[in-house]
């Protein structure tokens, strides 16, 4: 089935020209003398670094893919060399977050990419299994999904989900049991083919291209905001800090911390009871949505004054970019042509699509309440109630002239995954 190509330079353009975007909108009555920008960024990114995975946390993960790595090659008897393990979603794209339940282990997706004849020539479900079958040790629990493998380590606080994959040459699309996705050309080197287990099925995917895509749209992301403050503390920031390691996020990343953000307060609801957590909003189409609309906005010469006004803008947009063949939803994967990630929304009594324009219309109203607050103190304890944020400390006063990040900025958030392949 072939999916609608979206325009969404259109579409944004649309939703700004019948001022969908700014119903409600306070920004003419405030003038960014009032707001002072450059006091709310640090407290978001305060808040960044409050709801980021702890370091230690991380480098047991990173120990663990290893650990995998070295169990698959003793196990299946392959050549390390044509075994790699890497990271995917929110891991490689520096959007990963706890959850707001302190007992709830966090999870990193992993493709495990494997070149080696032997592993696929029977077939993807014998392929999906051999490696399955592999992963029995007796510190962790393995469970089937449909196209990864759980594995849980027992009194740790991480899960790995891990794809098997095989590279996309190694795979004839003229076999029978293959669903083929066009690739991007600018991310089709990255392309591989997975296993849709309950189809029996290999599934072209591109992972690592998708958060090549991201990057990109990051890139654009920082053009949007123009204020003379803002460009004094980014200025400040990038004298003063180390060099920003690839998992890191910078004061000029508006996208990367626009979806962290986003996930938050969506966790946040579902903690509170305000959506589903069955039929939340899946993560990939938030990134979706927020990398098209920054692109959009770049495109069609967009430019704000604040990190909250841009904020705002976005959850007011995102609704907007969701295009309907029909009544059919479409949002196409950016880099794989033909995949719809609204392809379940009308599942399950249209659950998944209500509880995204539900969330966006909780988001647009708490980032309204952030936008007329009057006060430091006011500010900071709605961000802290948005978010999620009560047990998160106060942030020291961001002191006026000089350098303001000498005390108020908690540093770059999240450590390092690992952003190169593991053999």
């Amino acid at each position: 089935m072939s999916v609608t190509k979206v325009n969404y330079r259109e579409l944004e353009k649309s939703a700004n020209d019948k001022k969908l975007i700014t119903e409600g909108a306070v920004y003419d009555s405030i003038s960014l003398e009032h707001f002072q920008p450059e006091k709310v960024l640090p407290l978001l990114h305060h808040v960044n670094d409050f709801i980021s995975i702890k370091e230690d946390e991380i480098e047991a993960a990173t120990v663990a893919y290893e650990d995998l790595a070295n169990i698959l090659v003793n196990k299946l008897n392959w050549p390390r060399d044509n075994i790699k393990i890497h990271p995917q979603g929110s891991a490689s794209s520096s959007t990963l977050i706890r959850s707001p339940n302190s007992n709830e282990r966090f999870d990193i997706d992993a493709i495990c990419e494997i070149d080696h004849l032997d592993a696929y020539k029977d077939g993807p479900s014998a392929f999906f299994n051999k490696i399955g079958g592999a992963l029995d040790d007796e510190d962790f629990d393995v469970e089937m999904k449909k196209r990864c493998w759980r594995v849980q380590w027992r009194g740790e606080g991480y899960y790995i989900d891990l794809t098997p994959a095989v590279k996309s040459s190694n795979i004839s699309l003229h076999e029978n049991n293959v669903r083929y996705f066009a690739q991007d050309e600018h991310y089709s080197e990255d392309a591989v083919w997975v296993v849709n287990e309950p189809t029996k099925q290999w599934y072209s995917s591109n992972p690592r291209g998708f958060n090549k895509w991201i990057s990109d749209r990051n890139f654009d992301s920082q053009f949007l905001i123009l204020s003379p403050a803002l460009e004094s503390l980014d200025a400040a920031y990038r004298a003063e800090a180390e060099p920003v390691p690839d998992q890191e996020i910078s004061m000029q990343d508006n996208l990367l911390l626009a979806i962290r953000l986003f996930k938050r307060h969506r966790d946040i609801k579902v903690q509170r009871n305000l959506l589903s957590s069955d039929f939340k909003p899946i993560s990939v189409i938030i990134t979706t949505l927020l990398g098209q609309c920054v692109n959009a906005m770049r495109g069609n010469g967009r430019l704000y004054g604040s990190i909250v006004e841009l904020l705002e803008v976005l959850a007011g947009t995102i609704p907007k970019l969701v295009y309907f063949d029909g009544n059919t939803p479409i949002i196409p994967n950016p880099t794989a042509e033909g995949e719809n990630f609204a392809d379940r929304w009308l599942e399950d009594d249209h659950q998944r699509m209500d509880s995204f324009f539900e969330w966006t219309e909780l988001l647009k109203d708490d980032l309204k309440r952030l936008a007329v607050s009057q006060d430091d103190i006011s500010r900071l304890e709605i961000i802290k109630d948005i978010f999620g944020c009560s047990g998160m400390t106060n942030p020291p006063d961001v002191p006026r002239g000089g350098n303001p990040l000498a005390t108020a900025i908690p540093g770059a958030p999240s450590r390092s995954v690992p952003d190169k392949g593991l053999a």
